[in-house]
């Protein structure tokens, strides 16, 4: 046991030479943390080549098998997004074309770098290494296909200089990337497969496309972190064995289709609607000039700044909202996603900043919060506000004991509160009830409920 903490604090302290050493005297590089990973995989995590390196030096396979589904090390590189790293891999001999094993949060090498945060590095190396253009995820998602979805637009040129075929590929060959790229509304996109030739998807396509989009959604929410790691968590080795929480999405309402989740917030709107127009005019008001989808792009942009797909009902919510503004509730103001974006910001410039390294939640308790301890954290997406600087948040960054998905109050002075609701759409629900209950009344002169 001795030994093989060693190796763990060897690890932990970047101490190379010291890894080496100890991998030189035989000592096993398949030690586990309690989570079940692999130290290599802890390893690469790091995004160091040179943490990685006594490991394949000492005789570890380069294509060691780091989890049950077949994560390779050069998988993790790819989906971390680190080039040196694939770079290093591929020169060691690493397999291009492996594929992971099941339906959901599994892929390929290729498909693992397209939904990475440095696609346009990675994919060309994984392709000038032989790496197959085609090969599909096992769900029939290919890297054009994936592309295309992102709007990753040198990443479609990369492809298909490579040979990828733009031909239809999912549901049973009713959709391909064009399709996606054209729901999505990447335009350049669109026209760069139209000029290599791809077919337009042949009616009855939307329907067909809307189910395939769906899939994608849920996949991409529990893919956001296939290793137990979140996207911020890059280049950090927080100890030795690492124990950390899961990404997961809640599937009850990520694998519901998109259509059918706007139709359900759209009764939801309508029934707040219909009790503030006969109990709170000013806010009636409010709301139906609130009313407008945010764009594609401007969700895009969203799921960029924060590093983690949203969940599905709140991608809903945003067809109806987001444009202008959003959905208020209450003394709150719903906020537009350009407004999500830069509360987001001005609290993540002071956390990089350090300046909440040492305030901790004053509401939560450490041993029994379902949102991360911390006074913020860049998996938080705040969609409403008051005039006194507090939020309400959508948590795509939970930990062990939460749901991805989950709404909480976050307090200018105290931090986050434990969440309120399970999904956004149960908070909406929540919320109607609440204005349905006859317990609260509308005070136009403070624009206050009591």
């Amino acid at each position: 046991m001795r030994d093989g903490q060693a190796l763990w604090d060897a690890l932990a302290a970047r101490d190379t030479a010291e890894l080496t050493r100890l991998l030189d005297s035989g000592l096993s590089s398949d030690r586990t943390d309690e989570w079940g990973r692999p130290i290599l995989a802890v390893a690469l995590d790091s995004d160091d080549v040179e943490l990685v390196r006594p490991f394949l030096d000492s005789g570890t396979p380069v294509d060691m098998v780091t989890t049950e589904r077949g994560t390779t090390p050069l998988m993790i590189a790819a989906m971390n997004g680190n080039p040196s790293l694939v770079e290093f891999l591929i020169s060691r001999g690493a397999n291009v074309n492996l594929r992971e094993t099941g339906d959901f949060d599994t892929g390929t090498s290729l498909t693992h770098a397209v939904e990475s945060d440095e696609p346009a590095a990675i994919v060309p190396l994984l392709l000038s290494a032989g790496a197959d253009p085609d090969l599909p995820r096992p769900d029939g998602w290919t890297p054009l296909v994936l592309a295309a979805y992102f709007g990753h637009t040198e990443v479609v040129r990369a492809l298909l200089a490579a040979g990828a075929s733009t031909a239809p590929s999912i549901h049973d060959g009713t959709v391909n990337a064009l399709g996606v790229a054209e729901e999505r509304g990447h335009a350049t996109i669109a026209r760069l497969l139209r000029d290599h030739g791809a077919p337009q998807p042949a009616e009855p396509h939307m329907e067909h496309l809307a189910a395939a989009l769906a899939d994608i959604t849920t996949w991409c929410a529990t893919h956001a972190a296939p290793l137990g790691r979140a996207p911020h968590d890059r280049g950090r080795i927080a100890g030795a064995p690492r124990t950390t929480a899961g990404m997961t999405a809640n599937p009850t309402v990520e694998a519901d289709d998109l259509g059918a989740l706007t139709a359900r917030l759209q009764t939801l709107v309508s029934d707040i609607t219909d009790w503030l127009a006969g109990h709170a005019a000013p806010a009636h008001a409010q709301l139906t000039a609130s009313l407008g989808p945010a764009g594609p792009d401007a969700v895009t942009k969203l799921e960029d700044a924060v590093g983690e797909f949203l969940t599905a009902d709140f991608r809903a919510y945003l067809r109806l909202f987001g444009g202008h503004a959003g959905l208020g509730v209450f003394e709150y103001e719903g906020l537009s996603v350009a407004g999500m974006m830069e509360r987001r910001r001005s609290l993540e410039q002071l956390r990089e900043t350090g300046t909440f390294d040492t305030w901790p939640p004053r509401e939560l308790d450490p041993e029994r919060a379902r949102v991360r301890f911390a006074w913020w954290h860049p998996g938080w997406v705040p969609f409403a506000a008051d005039g006194g600087g507090n939020l309400w948040c959508i948590d795509l960054a939970p930990p062990e004991h939460g749901t991805r998905g989950q709404v909480f109050a976050w307090e200018e002075h105290a931090g986050p509160l434990n969440p309120r609701a399970s999904s956004f759409e149960r908070f909406l629900s929540d919320y109607r009830d609440e204005l349905l209950s006859g317990r609260h009344a509308y005070d136009p002169d403070s624009g206050t409920y009591f």
